[in-house]
């Protein structure tokens, strides 16, 4: 029996260890959406793909689909994880984005757009220092764009224009108190009626 090899990026939102040395993996991917793979032997000290299969890496992974489950048959790195643990505010905050990402996404649906979203704007994250309310910014910024490429919210033209921004740049996120109240009011209320 032949098997379709599958290769695209992801980012692995979250693993756990499974038996002797094997790793089951939450990744979101650019062409196949959200899913969970199987890495056989991942934790042995002689796998290769050992240190590519990190919680919070972008990876380029290639793929089979079999009866029940995705099994991993390989890994390159492209971000370390290593690179957004440097500061735990930045630690934190992704934590909880890609918390909110395997809650939210269902199914293994392609949605390039909130990968590149997602993508662009975690690399901004670890390409630049920000201060805290910059850091806060940047979170609800991307947590209303999460929940509005998933259909949560509804259009608000106080907010669309200004936090649908092309680039991921410092001076879109000087957000300023009122508007960044007005984006938190968008995000709980799509949060409450999401029922999840």
């Amino acid at each position: 029996m032949s098997y379709h090899l599958y290769t695209t990026e992801g980012w692995i939102l979250g693993s756990s260890d499974t038996g002797e040395a094997n790793r089951y993996l939450e990744i979101f991917t650019k062409d196949l959406g959200l899913l969970r793979a199987h890495a056989q032997g991942a934790r042995y000290l002689k796998s290769k793909q050992r240190y590519n299969l990190q919680t919070f890496s972008s990876v380029k992974v290639s793929l089979v689909c079999g009866k029940e489950i995705w099994r991993l048959t390989s890994a390159l790195t492209i971000i370390l994880a290593k690179d957004l643990m440097k500061d735990p505010a930045r630690l934190q905050l992704i934590t909880r984005v890609f918390s909110l990402l395997k809650r939210l996404v269902r199914g293994e649906d392609k949605d390039e757009k909130l990968y590149n979203d997602l993508d662009t704007s975690i690399n901004f994250l670890i390409k630049n220092d920000l201060n805290d309310e910059f850091l806060k910014n940047f979170e609800t910024v991307l947590v209303l764009r999460i929940l509005s490429h998933l259909g949560y919210t509804a259009e608000n033209k106080d907010l669309d224009g200004r936090l649908f921004f092309a680039d991921w740049n410092i001076p879109s996120l000087a957000l300023g108190s009122e508007l960044r109240k007005k984006a938190i009011s968008q995000i709980n209320l799509a949060l409450a009626n999401s029922q999840l």
